[in-house]
Parts: structure tokens; C-alpha cells; sequence
């Protein structure tokens, strides 16, 4: 038997494969403090060391998959590589920012803040995995027999998991208390919009006209703002 055959295998591997990737950022992050007992020594970041290693653990758990559907779009792929690319350097910069003073914000109180605002974003958005289940995937894709999700979490926001990516994004760069980290967050945040306006054009193809009505009465990411 093939091991994504087995959906509990499948999903063990996932976890396993999130922690790994949570404790190669985390490592990354205590190479630019020098060291991990840095990275723990300042309670806010530890408090979201250990919030990032639950969120990568439960994100799997919650119906997060990697398989593909019966319509995907390739071209925006290349987002989920500059993602990568720019959460390592959030990790790193924010934290060497953070040792070093350059270009750090506020003052502690900061730290506290940003720790809100990620585990509010991690809540969010496992909130909003969870409610797609098995139809929430790492691709720009639609699921064999997809339906569209517009009531609970989705009745008035249309990208909740988007919503909370950022929010973890801010909110780590905020525990660092650091601008470069704000300006990179900013800019993967702008990439994840490249993303919903790939899964945005992919659903009106899909649903053509009850997508187009939802978009009409929903916002994207944050209620009355956008």
C-alpha cells in the first residue's frame, strides 16, 4: 500500500514534514539571534516559537493536504517557492534585527502585540482549514466533486486562511520588533494576493455564477477594508 493510499500515514507525514520545516525556520531564527538560547531567553519569543510548532502540527490534522484535482493552475506555482524563500528570510532578518538594534520598533510592550496578532492569525486560519476540510490544499486546485464554502467562517470573508497567514506574518516580525521583518511580511503579503487572484480566477471558472455573486457580497481579507 502506497503511503498517501492510507489517509492517517498521509497525514502523519505531513505533520511530520510542517514540524521539520517549523524547526529548520526556528533554527534559522536562532542563527540570527546566536543562538537558541537567545531565541529563549525573550518570553514573547518563545511563547511564538512554541505557537509556530503547534500550528505546524495541527495544520495537517485539521484536513491540510498536497494532492491535486481534477482542474489546477501550474502558473502560479512559483509563489509557493518565494514564500518559502521569504518566510526564511523573515526568520532570519527579523531575528538578527532583533540582536543587533537595527531598525527595531517600539519598545517591549511591542513584542506582546505581535504575539497576539500571530496567534490570533495561527486560530484563523486553522479555524478556516478546518472548515474546508479535505478541500483545502497547498495547490491552486479544484477538488474532485468541489463545492463552494460560503457559510460559517467563509459567509463574509472569502480568504480567511489568507487573513491569517498575514496576521502570523505581522505578528512575527512585531515579536522581533523589527521593521526589516515588516517590509518582508509586506511583501509576502503581496504574493498571497498573487495567490487568491489565482484561486479567485480558478473559482469563477468553476462556478461562474455563484462565485460571482459571492464575490459581490464578501470581502477578501479584511471586512470593510478590502
Amino acid at each position: 500500500m502506497r503511503p498517501d493510499s492510507n489517509p492517517i500515514v498521509s497525514t502523519s507525514l505531513l505533520a511530520l514534514g510542517a514540524i521539520l520545516l517549523a524547526m529548520l525556520f526556528l533554527q534559522i531564527c536562532a542563527g540570527g539571534l546566536g543562538g537558541w538560547a537567545a531565541l529563549f531567553h525573550v518570553p514573547a519569543r518563545r511563547d511564538a516559537a512554541i505557537a509556530l510548532l503547534t500550528l505546524a502540527a495541527l495544520t495537517p490534522l485539521c484536513g491540510c493536504h498536497v494532492g491535486f484535482g481534477s482542474r489546477k493552475d501550474h502558473a502560479n506555482d512559483w509563489v509557493l517557492v518565494a514564500l518559502l524563500i521569504g518566510g526564511l528570510c523573515l526568520g532570519y532578518f527579523s531575528a538578527r534585527c532583533d540582536r543587533t538594534g537595527f531598525l527595531t520598533l517600539g519598545r517591549e510592550p511591542l513584542r506582546y502585540v505581535g504575539l497576539l496578532l500571530f496567534l490570533t492569525g495561527s486560530v484563523l486560519r486553522i479555524l478556516a482549514i478546518r472548515t474546508l476540510g479535505p478541500q483545502f490544499t497547498v495547490w491552486v486546485t479544484i477538488q474532485d466533486e468541489h463545492e463552494l464554502v460560503t457559510d460559517r467562517l467563509y459567509r463574509h470573508l472569502r480568504h480567511p486562511s489568507y487573513t491569517g497567514a498575514i496576521l502570523t506574518l505581522l505578528g512575527w516580525a512585531l515579536v522581533y520588533r523589527s521593521a526589516v521583518g515588516v517590509m518582508i511580511a509586506a511583501a509576502m503579503g503581496l504574493l498571497l494576493i498573487s495567490r487568491i487572484d489565482a484561486e479567485e480566477r480558478l473559482l469563477l471558472v468553476q462556478f461562474p455564477v455563484a462565485y460571482a455573486d459571492y464575490v459581490e457580497r464578501t470581502w477578501r481579507l479584511l471586512p470593510f477594508v478590502y
